[in-house]
């Protein structure tokens, strides 16, 4: 890189096909990409390093999901630590905490 008008030109090209691609993607409502493709886009993804016991009365968006995992796919699921969990943020109820509004992935899967 040497800091000419060309390379910057150039660089601003590539920025702008790039940024293209992602507004042709909201606009269009990601209709092209398959469910899954698309949730790997907007997901988060967390691994609970400690048991869900050892976290006591903390709040966490990682903690929620593991509780919603546990109600959707059973108890047995948050019994080890390393627990991965892979969530979507909800946007309501708007006045809800963060924590409050997760979504695991694995309700739509």
């Amino acid at each position: 890189m040497d800091g000419t008008i060309d390379e910057l030109k150039g660089f601003e090209n590539h920025v702008a096909t790039i940024a293209g691609y992602w507004l042709d993607m909201l606009y269009s409502h990601a209709k092209d990409i398959s469910d899954k493709e698309l949730f790997k886009l907007i997901s988060e993804r967390r691994t609970m390093s400690r048991m869900l016991s050892d976290y006591g009365e903390q709040k966490s968006t990682s903690i929620s999901t593991a509780k919603r995992l546990a109600e959707f796919l059973g108890e047995d699921i948050i019994k080890d630590k390393g627990l991965y969990c892979r969530f979507v943020i909800a946007n309501v109820p708007r006045d809800a905490p963060i924590t409050e509004r997760t979504i695991p992935l694995a309700i739509f899967q």
